[in-house]
């Protein structure tokens, strides 16, 4: 059975023993506690599928030829689906453009991140391309973006179906390059994977 983090215990590390943590801006250590200890497993979810296989799976078929209007609709949308996905945070460099997504793989101001299937990330860790740290190369943002399809959207939303509006390495201290387990309700849209997360686990390195 999967348990989740005890609110109390996770209460007392957002509050701190010594240090005061400082909360986003319109959240209580209350709420952050409680978001954590609804969202972050501590038992790994079973069956987890890559973000290839599970976006591969949802997305529909195209439609027969001639019917063009219908089959553009049937490659933008899948209905959502219950999903266990694995992947790593970011991983590699950012696919969507510095002006989409310019905290990469974190949103601005959104409980929103990118999962990177696991085969993409081995790709680039054995890149022999070689460039300073932190320089902007054409070549490897090229072939991010040839690989953008390997990247999932992960949301968690508050009771009204809005994504939280804190930033998920804050929300739940979660770091780029760890290797995570979401589940939640996963679609295609607009030939992005996009998942609405219920729980996250961290496997340990």
């Amino acid at each position: 059975m999967i348990r989740y983090l005890p609110a109390v215990f996770l209460l007392a590390i957002a509050v701190g023993c010594e240090k005061p943590q400082t909360l986003p801006a319109g959240m209580t250590a209350e709420q952050m506690a409680d978001y954590r200890s609804k969202l972050l497993m501590t038992a790994e979810p079973a069956d987890a599928k890559t973000v290839i296989e599970v976006r591969n799976a949802l997305q529909p078929a195209d439609s027969p030829e001639g019917e063009e209007e219908e089959a553009e609709q049937s490659s933008a949308d899948s209905p959502p689906t219950g999903v266990t996905v694995v992947g790593t945070i970011g991983g590699m460099p950012n696919p969507f453009g510095s002006d989409n997504m310019p905290a990469f793989p974190w949103m601005e101001g959104q409980a929103v991140f990118s999962l990177v299937d696991p085969t993409t990330v081995a790709e680039f860790e054995g890149e022999e391309h070689q460039h300073a740290e932190g320089e902007e190369c054409m070549f490897c943002a090229g072939k991010a973006r040839d690989l953008v399809d390997t990247v999932a959207l992960v949301t968690f939303v508050d009771e009204q179906g809005q994504p939280i509006p804190v930033r998920s390495d804050t929300l739940l201290d979660l770091k780029q390059g760890q290797e995570v387990v979401v589940t939640g309700t996963g679609s295609v849209e607009l030939g992005t994977l996009r998942i609405v997360a219920d729980g996250v686990f961290v496997r340990q390195p």
